[in-house]
């Protein structure tokens, strides 16, 4: 506000109304550029459309599967997915049981979707694969899901999680259950395991006075249950 100058009845004009308008004026022409090219979004980054599976939707949807195994083939055969991060998201409640499954791609996060309580459950048979899960990944998440290994036969050596190589699992507030012990048998937990690691060989430089593991599987639990025969 203009100050007011003693012995004035009003303050003194600061300029025409013209003069007033005419920034606003040109700064309203500038934001309304009709120009194409400036209405265009960013482009983002490539491939980071979440996978769903949900067992009731229409494969014919985009981005939808009926199964988690569906989900990840998408992965092993998309190439260009391979460089980035993928996020697959369970929107299921209860429980969806599943073959053996191969986990192969870099970096990826398998989670609940947002309301959801999905339970992914094993139940060997007659598989050769005698592990559920197979993990060659640098980087695999598993969030707020229920993993379950119902094992209704007897065992040898089973295991729900078989870590290879340098693979890296983190399970964060994931509940993970091993049934074993049906039918009135004796548990035979002695051969069964959470996780199975098979490490890389080690190498040995003769330079050197101790010898340096060439890979080293990492895992780690956060906020997480792990319980039953095993």
């Amino acid at each position: 506000e203009p100050v007011e100058n003693p012995g004035q009845d009003r303050p003194p004009e600061t300029g025409t109304s013209s003069e007033q308008t005419k920034p606003s004026d040109e700064l309203k022409r500038s934001s309304s550029d009709d120009n194409p090219k400036k209405r265009q979004p960013l482009p983002g980054p490539p491939n980071t459309q979440a996978l769903i599976v949900d067992p009731t939707a229409d494969n014919s949807r985009p981005f939808h599967y009926m199964s988690l195994s569906e989900a990840l083939n998408k992965l092993r055969v998309d190439k260009g997915r391979m460089s980035t991060s993928q996020v697959i998201e369970l929107r299921y409640n209860g429980v969806q049981t599943e073959a053996p499954l191969v986990i192969t791609h870099p970096r990826v996060t398998i989670q609940a979707a947002d309301g959801f309580k999905p339970v992914l459950r094993f139940r060997p048979q007659d598989y050769e694969q005698t592990s559920m899960l197979t993990v060659t990944s640098k980087q695999l998440k598993i969030v707020n899901l229920q993993l379950e290994l119902e094992l209704g036969q007897p065992v040898e050596h089973w295991s729900l999680f078989d870590v290879r190589h340098n693979a890296g699992i983190e399970l964060e507030r994931t509940a993970v259950t091993i049934r074993n012990g049906k039918q009135g048998r004796t548990t035979n937990w002695e051969g069964v395991a959470f996780f199975h690691i098979e490490p890389g060989e080690t190498s040995f430089d003769e330079t050197e006075s101790t010898s340096a593991a060439s890979s080293c599987p990492t895992i780690r639990l956060r906020n997480c249950i792990l319980r039953g025969e095993a």
